[in-house]
């Protein structure tokens, strides 16, 4: 998460629900409902809740922090970092 320029409290919200949040506790980990856990674990939960019957998903497509989800922001951080380097 902390590749991601996420830092430790930052308040994250699933992708298909807003008002779901979970607060980042260190570099691999989230609070989500009161319980430490991955972003691919809690997705997972979530989006068996919404129906899906996964096995695996990747959390980092399925957390956001402010409009964009993890995956995007540590893509664009490793862009700029790349542009910089070049």
């Amino acid at each position: 998460l902390f590749d991601a320029e996420l830092k430790v409290g930052d308040i994250i919200c699933y992708a298909n629900n807003s008002a779901i949040e979970a607060e980042v506790v260190d570099g691999k980990t989230i609070s989500f409902e009161g319980t430490e856990t991955s972003l691919s674990a809690s997705a997972l939960a979530l989006l068996n809740r919404d129906g899906y019957r996964w096995r695996t998903a990747n959390g980092w497509q399925y957390w956001m922090y402010q409009g964009e989800t993890i995956a995007e922001r540590l893509n664009r951080r490793l862009r700029e970092t790349s542009e910089q380097s070049s």
